[in-house]
């Protein structure tokens, strides 16, 4: 599977729900409310009957629906489409039994898992509003598994699916012999994007997915860098990221950028720098740039042997 959204997810999604409305053109010769409601195949039928039904029924259905490819596209786009749909129709009078249905199809996405999660990163890519969000949402209940279908938005045109790529590898988990290919994807955001929404969350994502991780060094050297960021918000986001990362060997980066902000006046970057220095030397206490520095040359040595590269 790519990691794109079917034509007749697409379609049905636009067609059914106006608030996941696709950026993605149709293509002219077949409009999207033809291709939405298309006569099912009786395999098609049959199998969204057995999902009515539940039960051993829908097992075998669903079994062999996933021995053929065509069949499992099928399964997942509409499953996509019930839950989000249902989402829609919490709020509304009844919502007990779309919050069920809701609660259903998304634990059949999750069991999936490497199956869906490709067309899942595709809506996340280019759904609008709340069919992004939902897409985000089980990804993350998937996991590891997700991580695959969503690195490659990070490379993507459109600054908001990476931005979304950022925000959703924040919360996946660890990903294990492929962790050293997430952190450059978002070594490389944080560093050279050209939109600051997306250097700032990759900051963000590096400090947690760091802390998550047996080796620290790597994280830390690149927010340490991302520090001198001509954008304030994407300086402090460096901030947040050390303060989530939790490294004291980067206590004298921040001290530098104190430094600086005091310099400069600039009042939010010693907030968020002083903030940085009190989580990862864990020393609540309140200090000017000499007490932070200060403090350093009485523990640097202490540090530096405990610590090394982690």
């Amino acid at each position: 599977m790519n990691t794109t959204c079917s034509t007749l997810l697409l379609a049905l999604l636009a067609a059914a729900i106006p608030g996941c409305r696709s950026t993605a053109p149709d293509p002219p010769s077949e409009p999207a409310a033809a291709r939405a409601t298309r006569e099912l195949s009786a395999e098609e039928q049959a199998l969204l009957e057995a999902y009515g039904k539940g039960g051993e029924e829908w097992d075998r259905a669903r079994a062999r629906a996933l021995l053929d490819p065509e069949l499992e596209r099928f399964l997942i786009d509409r499953l996509v489409l019930e839950m989000v749909r249902a989402y829609e129709g919490i709020a509304r009078p009844g919502g007990e039994t779309a919050s069920a249905e809701f609660d259903r199809a998304q634990a059949e996405l999750v069991r999936l898992g490497e199956r869906s999660a490709p067309v899942l990163a595709g809506l996340l890519a280019l759904s609008d509003g709340g069919g992004a969000s939902l897409a985000a949402r089980t990804l993350e209940r998937i996991g590891r598994p997700g991580i695959e279908a969503v690195l490659p938005l990070t490379g993507a045109t459109p600054v908001r699916t990476r931005l979304r790529a950022a925000e959703v590898l924040e919360r996946l988990p660890h990903a294990g012999g492929r962790e050293a290919q997430v952190r450059a994807a978002l070594t490389s955001l944080a560093l050279d994007d050209p939109d600051w929404t997306v250097r700032a969350q990759a900051a963000r994502s590096l400090g947690e997915r760091g802390s998550r991780d047996r080796l620290t060094e790597p994280a830390r050297r690149t927010l340490e860098r991302v520090l001198s960021d001509p954008d304030p918000a994407v300086s402090e986001a460096a901030a947040v990221g050390l303060a989530r990362l939790g490294d004291p060997l980067a206590v004298p980066a921040l001290i530098e950028r104190l430094a600086l902000a005091v310099e400069q006046g600039d009042l939010r970057a010693v907030r968020a720098c002083q903030g940085a220095l009190r989580t990862v030397t864990q020393d609540p206490r309140e200090r000017d740039l000499e007490g932070w520095q200060r403090w350093w040359y009485e523990h640097r040595d202490e540090i530096q042997r405990s610590q090394g590269p982690r």
